[in-house]
């Protein structure tokens, strides 16, 4: 079930975070996303947890997807799609026209998702991961 992330969801979603990330953001982080008027983000839940979770933030006519996340136990099953497309379409009731996002340049599976949700890479930010990954930036443009 597909649903807005809400701040009490943090505790979960940090530890998908250690789980799943090299570079895991801090509950701290989590925290302070929800200091600003401009993020949202949505949780998937199953199986009467969290097990993905996608969050943006937004001004004008552009946003930038932040961490996406589908627990390893879960993935392959089309959460992530359901996820990308559940903040896209928020973003679209927003009126946003360019969604941002990067991705490590070794992370195949997210690349392939991206490009058939229809990002198209527009650029490189060289040494960007723990400064010895390249990461990839991709847009999709949403608005009329």
């Amino acid at each position: 079930m597909l649903r807005q992330w809400k701040k009490s969801d943090n505790e979960v979603i940090g530890r998908l975070e250690v789980e799943n990330f090299r570079s895991p953001w801090s509950l701290e982080m989590l925290d302070s996303c929800f200091l600003y008027d401009n993020f949202y983000g949505v949780v998937e839940e199953g199986d009467g947890v969290i097990i993905g979770y996608v969050g943006a933030v937004y001004s004008g006519e552009d946003a930038d997807v932040m961490n996406l996340c589908v627990d390893e136990k879960y993935r392959r099953r089309g959460y992530a799609t359901k996820l990308m497309n559940g903040i896209i379409d928020y973003l679209k009731e927003r009126l946003v026209k360019n969604v941002f996002l990067e991705v490590r340049r070794s992370n195949r599976s997210a690349i392939a998702l991206y490009e058939k949700l229809g990002f198209t890479k527009v650029g490189e930010r060289k040494r960007y991961y723990e400064n010895t990954e390249d990461a990839m930036v991709y847009v999709l443009f949403i608005g009329q």
